[in-house]
């Protein structure tokens, strides 16, 4: 558990001591280089049975942490700070996760947006403790070159959403403007992204990293990048055109995605 603050060492090794916690692994921005003054620490607790909330609790009060304990808005949380450093414990079994790696790794099955952003998050984690070794041997296991049949998959599924097939994330932008729906316009903006995103990814052999940062790491990592990437993607965004215009970006965004897949 080196390079961490102090506090957090402190605190990481107690934790560890729990019984059922197995392995803690740090992802997010602190192992993708990708962190700011904004970042926090999230951290992944797999087990194979359950993490009693009465040690996790324990833990916590040895260390005076301030932790909202056992949130379910998305997974089995807790989150909240370790003296100043803000902290999201994240609670998943092995069986999850196996689960996770091999629907996306070995049978290649894609998502509507997000595909691999499992993958990506485990293999890239930062191991801070591996009680028998299994988050090790897992991410090795995992560590391998990205599938075309994913690649292929994900494409075939999310870029014919921009705008080939019924329904489409475009025509559903029009529609939105055309009532002056705001609310349904943003919504339909971010379904085309995510999926947008996906197959940018997938088209460069890259997992997806995630909802953060995505035109920095896009210009950082991608050897394939759309000729107006970062244009399209701040009018869309940021409405820095008028509505009216919006669906000319969108348009110029498929054109040139579906060009990169045709090669």
């Amino acid at each position: 558990m080196q390079h961490l603050p102090n506090t957090l060492q402190l605190f990481f090794n107690d934790l560890a001591a729990i019984p059922e916690v197995e392995a803690l692994l740090l992802a997010g921005s602190q192992t993708a280089a990708t962190t700011d003054q904004h970042s926090d620490y999230d951290v992944y607790v797999y087990s194979s049975q359950p993490v009693p909330e009465a040690s996790r609790r324990a833990v916590f009060e040895k260390h005076g942490a301030k932790m909202e304990v056992s949130n379910t808005f998305w997974e089995l949380e807790d989150d909240g700070h370790i003296g100043s450093a803000p902290i999201e414990l994240i609670y998943r079994s092995w069986d999850w996760l196996e689960h996770e790696m091999e629907r996306t790794v070995v049978r290649c099955e894609p998502w509507i947006g997000f595909t691999t952003c499992f993958w990506d998050n485990f293999i890239r984690s930062r191991i801070l403790f591996d009680r028998t070794g299994r988050a090790r041997a897992l991410q090795e296991k995992y560590s391998v070159p990205y599938p075309e049949a994913l690649k292929n998959n994900i494409i075939q599924k999310n870029l014919p959403l921009l705008r080939a097939q019924m329904p489409n994330y475009l025509d559903q932008v029009k529609k939105a403007i055309q009532r002056d729906d705001v609310v349904s316009i943003n919504h339909r903006i971010a379904a085309f992204l995510a999926s947008y995103f996906d197959v940018l990814f997938a088209i460069n052999h890259l997992p997806h990293p995630g909802e953060k940062k995505l035109v920095r790491i896009v210009k950082e990592r991608c050897q394939q990048v759309p000729a107006h990437f970062e244009e399209d993607i701040r009018a869309i965004t940021l409405l820095n055109a008028p509505l009216e215009q919006v669906p000319f970006h969108l348009e110029r965004m498929t054109d040139e995605i579906e060009g990169m897949v045709e090669g």
